[in-house]
């Protein structure tokens, strides 16, 4: 079963090598875009391959934002900007409504959208408990328990229905493996949260992310300390250098390794068509990235597996900490930075500056957006 798994994975990673870089095409737009009417300025265009940007400079209408509609779609320059509505209010769209990462549009209202294992308040009516049971019960949003039926099938993850510590296998809510218990690598949440299905050597058991030192089988990078795993023996290592970062690229490929593995391919910032679209990341092992790590590690303690991480941050008060992370993610080989001036209205810088990031002791807990940016 390992051997078999292992050709799998060295063709899955293989072709994925092969697969073409595809980025957006991004230029600023020429200086000449207003309409005939006088003052308004086309500052943002999306045809859905190609993107241009511009500056709103004119006082009477500073403001700018990316259309999100289905491409092709413009933006232009206004007085205002957009305020959102309450909850409460009448809606069409999901960004149409205020109040922070829980808020959308539910039922053409403006509602608090809480997902099973959130906390909740059953008397306030601007609320609503999705998925699991639906309910508000004993402070929290009820998830579904062991062999409760559920559906895997949810866009923004399969155990959406099951509280904390299951996962959905099959149409039934089931514990997540502990650790050291067997598993098949049949489900990406089998084992519990921290840890993941090694399937490599001759007992595939769930073991926890980041503990295997180099020189021990392993299936899956997370597993290893070195965040990499050398191909031609499926055993942790640490990644060796190649000379090729920051370096132009067309595919992952063009970032080989001396051990046959390959680094990531990223689409630059600011590609305007010509050349290659992107280029080979630098290689940082997760455990070196402080503020990541901290964050998994608060993460995995208190939030479910399939909660995007700023919902996770929403929930337990640690935006602030969110915002470090994504900085630490700005570190990065694209040569193509800094971007032209027309788009430093629309394409996002974090700050940190204002970030005090701290230590939450338990899981429920709500504090202030704290997300920033330039």
């Amino acid at each position: 079963l390992a051997g078999t798994l292992g050709i799998a994975a060295e063709t899955m990673s293989s072709a994925a090598a092969a697969a073409s870089l595809k980025c957006a095409i991004r230029n600023c737009l020429p200086v000449d875009t207003s309409r005939q009417s006088g003052d308004e300025v086309l500052c943002y265009t999306n045809t859905g391959g190609e993107q241009a940007f511009g500056r709103c400079a004119t006082p009477a209408r500073p403001h700018c934002a990316m259309c999100r509609t289905e491409p092709p779609c413009e933006s232009w320059c206004e007085k205002e900007t957009y305020v959102p509505l309450p909850l409460g209010s009448p809606c069409h769209l999901d960004r149409e409504c205020g109040g922070g990462e829980l808020t959308s549009c539910y039922l053409g209202v403006c509602r608090r959208t809480l997902w099973a294992g959130q906390r909740c308040d059953a008397a306030d009516n601007q609320t609503v408990c999705l998925y699991g049971f639906q309910q508000c019960v004993d402070g929290f949003c009820k998830g579904l328990g062991t062999n409760e039926p559920c559906w895997d099938g949810y866009r923004d993850g399969e155990d959406l229905d099951c509280q904390f510590g299951w996962y959905c296998l099959r149409g039934f809510c089931v514990p997540q493996l502990p650790n050291g218990h067997t598993c098949f690598g049949e489900h990406t949440s089998e084992c519990v949260r921290g840890h993941r299905c090694n399937l490599s050597g001759k007992h595939t058991h769930c073991a926890p992310a980041y503990s295997l030192p180099d020189g021990m089988l392993s299936s899956d990078e997370r597993l290893c300390r070195s965040s990499h795993i050398n191909p031609r023996v499926n055993e942790c290592a640490l990644a060796p250098p190649y000379d090729n970062s920051g370096g132009a690229c067309f595919s992952s490929a063009d970032c080989a390794r001396e051990d046959g593995s390959t680094g990531d391919c990223t689409c630059k910032s600011w590609w305007n068509g010509m050349g290659s679209p992107g280029y080979c990341e630098l290689a940082v092992p997760d455990r070196e990235k402080p503020a990541w790590l901290r964050w998994w590690e608060h993460s995995i303690a208190n939030c479910q597996q399939n909660w995007p991480e700023e919902r996770c941050a929403a929930e337990t008060g640690e935006e602030a900490l969110l915002t470090m992370v994504l900085a630490e993610r700005q570190a990065t080989a694209d040569p193509s930075l800094p971007v032209p001036d027309c788009a430093h209205d629309l394409l996002e810088v974090l700050s940190v500056a204002a970030a005090a990031p701290r230590r939450t002791a338990v899981r429920p807990g709500t504090a202030a957006r704290a997300l920033a940016a330039l």
